[in-house]
């Protein structure tokens, strides 16, 4: 289905809702191209033994770079929702 019909299938029940899918759409997107990449990665090893901060910084760094892919706008996301009776 193509946006155009997605949009159109939307307003059938909200107009408003059609009108912000096309961003909806692109935040998650940016949540999938951010989160996609620490399913194939093994948990952070930090425990509570002393490790150098060049071991955290290897053992962190796919969940920095997920944060550095969602950026700092993630934060300027409005979730405003609700409820079709």
């Amino acid at each position: 289905m193509d946006q155009g019909m997605n949009r159109d299938q939307i307003a059938q029940f909200s107009k408003r809702d059609a009108e912000r899918f096309e961003e909806y759409e692109a935040v998650l997107s940016k949540f999938v191209e951010a989160v996609d990449p620490l399913l194939d990665t093994h948990p952070p090893r930090v425990s509570n033994e002393k490790i150098g901060l060049l071991q955290f910084l290897r053992e962190v760094r796919p969940l920095l770079m997920s944060g550095k892919t969602l950026g700092a706008d993630v934060n300027q996301v409005k979730w405003q929702g609700h409820i079709h009776q």
